[in-house]
């Protein structure tokens, strides 16, 4: 914040669907997001939380993600399968905002297994 202060022609500011916080979502929808949510951003610990768990999920469903598996089954499915469930959640709600660009953008298996 002092750097930008002293040179604010240096600040790039991101439209929320890069900077996606809780706030966005947690009492109502604040981020239109139309393309769907870029970054997913864990301020306030929302990330090793329950308060809202699809931060909580995302970043433990990336965590655990071993690369070069089949992303749809360990990755995509595992969010959409864990929060297939009722929830209160607001944030949870916005479920394909979240996952709509990992699902365009891995339509399919990028890796096979090493046979």
């Amino acid at each position: 914040n002092i750097l930008f202060h002293h040179h604010p022609d240096r600040l790039l500011v991101f439209p929320c669907d890069w900077n996606y916080r809780a706030d966005h979502c947690m009492y109502m929808s604040v981020c239109e997001a139309p393309d769907g949510v870029k970054i997913v951003h864990g301020n306030r610990g929302y990330f090793h939380s329950l308060v809202q768990p699809i931060f909580n999920l995302l970043y433990t469903t990336v965590e655990e993600y071993a690369f070069r598996t089949d992303i749809h089954a360990n990755f995509i499915r595992t969010i959409e399968d864990s929060l297939a469930l009722p929830s209160n959640s607001n944030c949870d709600k916005l479920l394909d905002k979240f996952l709509q660009d990992p699902r365009k953008y891995f339509k399919q298996n990028l890796y096979e297994e090493d046979t």
